[in-house]
């Protein structure tokens, strides 16, 4: 095909039934030889080809991405889409007056009142169980439905004991080595001390090692009475194991007004003695050569009366030749509280030995 052409032709839609696109030519200028792909390629470039492929590719692409309203009519009827200004689209969201409040909107979807709740523990929270499953930390005190007790806020070392309101209450523990008494029906119970009945109860012990005396305080003879037990006691030649009872917090020994009787079983030496308004009572005699063994005393104070002792021991003397017993028993004539007991010898130190001291309550 050949002919003259403009520098800029215009593309005319095809006639139907044309299989090439009409070229009008302008005023007409040199020609020159034009082969059917070159015709293509320069009508590509006049119509911008790329572009058109790019743009049918776009709007393929949001077609595909329209969803099933897209394919819908508009109208009232069933299957329709509402237009913009239908009546029912009661403010501008919703397309049935069913869903006119937020109650309705509720009931209509099923939900409860639970679905307007915040999961929470506060106040008109509703209780959300964590990944595990398990309930938050709620106080016992604020869960409804339960007994008292199952709502008791527990702590550490306590006990748990039904008042005689039939309220549960909490009960420290007490100190170590006490238990819990009963103190009737209509009063709450308390720890005290173990009961040991008519049984001693063992208190503390002292050792002599050269010792000028053994003292044992912090006594109280309003609620006990005391047992002082002597094991491998020894006393030196011519001395004599002696008490005195102290009154105070911070004791004062009684060094008069003691008065009783002390009976010796030793051989050719055996006798009775009594004494008064001694410095001391005698609770062991000793002899020529020191002896040693083991024996006891109980003391007691009636209330605003006289402490009172009494007691035995068996000895064996020093030379080993022979044993000693003895008895003792006696008073002060004070009526002051006693707080305390010291035992000494009544000459030089004590060698050696132990006394323990024992209590039981008061009959």
């Amino acid at each position: 095909m050949s002919g003259k052409i403009s520098e800029q032709p215009t593309l005319l839609a095809p006639a139907d039934g044309d299989l090439l696109p009409v070229v009008e030519v302008a005023e007409p200028k040199t020609l020159k030889t034009i082969t059917w792909a070159n015709l293509v390629a320069a009508i590509k470039t006049a119509l911008s080809w790329t572009s058109i492929t790019n743009t049918l590719a776009s709007v393929s692409s949001a077609i595909a991405s329209l969803g099933g309203a897209a394919s819908l009519d508009v109208g009232t009827s069933s299957g329709t889409v509402c237009a913009g200004d239908d009546s029912r689209l009661a403010d501008s969201r919703k397309c049935n007056n069913t869903f006119d409040n937020a109650a309705t909107a509720r009931s209509a979807l099923e939900l409860g009142n639970a679905a307007i709740l915040t999961a929470g523990t506060a106040a008109n929270n509703l209780v959300q169980l964590n990944a595990s499953g398990q309930m938050p930390a709620v106080h016992g005190a604020n869960l409804t439905g339960f007994s008292a007790l199952a709502k008791l806020a527990l702590t550490t070392h306590k006990i748990i004991y039904i008042d005689g309101n039939s309220a549960p209450q909490l009960l420290a523990l007490g100190a170590a080595g006490t238990v819990l008494k009963s103190q009737g029906a209509a009063a709450a119970p308390v720890f005290g001390a173990v009961s040991t009945g008519d049984a001693w109860e063992y208190v503390s012990k002292g050792t002599a090692a050269n010792s000028a005396n053994i003292a044992f305080t912090g006594l109280d003879f309003t609620t006990y009475d005391y047992r002082f037990e002597f094991k491998h006691l020894t006393l030196n030649a011519n001395a004599a194991l002696v008490g005195r009872f102290g009154t105070g917090a911070t004791p004062t020994y009684l060094t008069t007004g003691y008065g009783g009787v002390i009976g010796a079983f030793l051989g050719s030496t055996d006798g009775i003695q009594n004494y008064l308004w001694s410095t001391y009572a005698y609770l062991i005699t000793g002899n020529a050569v020191g002896i040693t063994g083991g024996g006891y005393i109980e003391t007691h104070q009636p209330s605003g009366g006289r402490p009172e002792l009494y007691g035995q021991a068996a000895m064996a003397n020093g030379d080993g030749n022979r044993a000693n017993g003895c008895v003792t028993g006696g008073c002060n004539f004070t009526t002051t509280a006693v707080t305390a007991i010291q035992f000494a010898l009544n000459t030089g130190n004590i060698p050696s030995g132990d006394i323990i001291m024992y209590r039981k309550p008061k009959r």
